[in-house]
């Protein structure tokens, strides 16, 4: 291992020159396309020691017989570094892992474990969780954000990662398992959200933690249709730890869980001010309201909740079936009521197949006045819609609703919301 073991310490590796050379060459997105081919093709422990110390040898130029103080290699540049990281994805997976497992162990510098589990989350899958926790094995602290992007991406590869890491998270410590957790929310799957939900207990050490994830898994996820799980998290409103009680709070928000609402507004009189916070948001997230007192807040409540258990069951199937004029006029009357805003959302994007264009613009509009995320989908397909109108007021209401600045183009539109929400 002796070019990685130079690659440990303060100067690059001796033998990297040919890859330095190319590398010293990459200026431009061009510049790096250029080299690419023969980029991947030059030693792995050249351009792992590059990437350990972050520099490039300057030519001409012995780290070892320079006077002391001399500049012997120059930081890498970020498209430099991605032209280098690029070449190593381009190998085999498995030559890849096997350099890793034969020149990386858990003894070596804390810079080239860092390095290893970059370069193995691309391709990490359940085979490599094993080795990965033993990079960060005593040194977690200092590594914990490099391990949980390592386990969100090793999620994101093999879904069958799921089941290893449950195990991991029953038997591991509570670093570990808080870095676990949070790399399962950073994955972002409806799975990962179900595997977490299995560990919401009083007494878990990591518990405040676990609904702080959850609600980051709804938000990506979007619409979440689980009552056991939010009924699970709803539970927690009650608690006596005020840090635990607001990420509750914030997780009902989260899951849409119309259900806690009386249970949010009373503890808008909590003694906690970071709590109170938490509840006002969720409230907000809810119904897309905001009222300044507790009283006002059931009021609210108390009329919206007569509204929906009265007329509601008469008015869905209604509208369904009736014409131009009684929709307009249904619309009218329920479009400003928010206890259940996502189910109302829903009945309303189902006319965005109406034979009548006019009736489908005005869906468009009334969803993007509801402004709930679950109906983005059903917006963006109406961009494509045949009536122009209708097209232009989904495209309205989808800005509306993400306060985005989106291209009015389906597929534009499309590719930025999946980036926000990988983001």
């Amino acid at each position: 291992m002796a070019t990685c073991v130079l690659a440990a310490g303060l100067a690059p590796p001796a033998g990297a020159g040919d890859a330095a050379s190319m590398l010293r060459a990459v200026e431009t997105q061009a510049g790096a396309v250029a080299v690419h081919e023969k980029l991947a093709a030059v030693d792995l422990a050249d351009l792992f020691g590059i990437l350990v110390v972050g520099t490039i040898p300057l030519p001409g130029v012995d780290p070892e017989g320079a006077a002391f103080g001399a500049r012997v290699s120059t930081a890498l540049t970020g498209l430099q570094r991605q032209c280098a990281l690029n070449a190593i994805a381009a190998r085999p997976p498995a030559s890849l892992r096997r350099f890793l497992a034969a020149q990386v162990t858990p003894e070596e510098s804390r810079s080239m474990r860092k390095t290893a589990l970059l370069l193995l989350a691309p391709i990490a899958g359940s085979r490599d969780l094993a080795y990965g926790v033993s990079l960060v094995d005593g040194d977690l602290p200092r590594l914990a954000r490099d391990f949980e992007s390592f386990v969100s991406s090793t999620l994101t590869n093999d879904d069958l990662a799921h089941s290893l890491v449950k195990e991991m998270l029953r038997t591991s410590d509570t670093a570990l398992r808080a870095t676990l957790i949070r790399g399962v929310g950073a994955a972002g799957s409806e799975r990962g959200l179900a595997l977490l939900d299995r560990f919401l207990y009083a007494d878990d050490p990591n518990l405040e933690l676990l609904l702080c994830q959850i609600a980051r898994l709804a938000r990506v996820i979007g619409q979440v249709d689980d009552e056991a799980l939010s009924t699970s998290v709803r539970h927690f409103l009650t608690g006596e730890e005020p840090g635990i009680v607001g990420a509750a709070a914030r997780a009902a928000g989260a899951l849409g869980d119309t259900a806690a609402i009386p249970e949010l507004i009373a503890l808008l009189d909590h003694e906690s001010g970071t709590v109170r916070g938490s509840v006002k948001d969720s409230l907000t997230e809810l119904t897309g309201l905001r009222f300044a007192t507790r009283r006002r807040w059931f009021l609210w409540y108390d009329s919206e909740r007569a509204w929906w258990d009265t007329r509601w069951p008469s008015l869905a199937p209604a509208l369904r079936t009736a014409t131009r004029d009684t929709i307009t006029s249904l619309l009218a009357e329920s479009i400003g009521k928010r206890l259940e805003r996502d189910l109302l959302a829903r009945e309303v994007a189902a006319l965005l197949d109406h034979d009548d264009e006019l009736v489908r613009r005005l869906a468009c509009q009334s969803l993007g006045q509801l402004g709930t995320a679950p109906v983005i989908p059903d917006l963006l397909s109406a961009m494509s819609d045949v009536d122009e109108a209708v097209a232009m007021s989904a495209w309205a209401s989808l800005c509306d609703i993400t306060r985005l600045d989106l291209p009015n183009d389906p597929s534009a539109c499309s590719q930025i919301l999946e980036e926000a929400r990988d983001r």
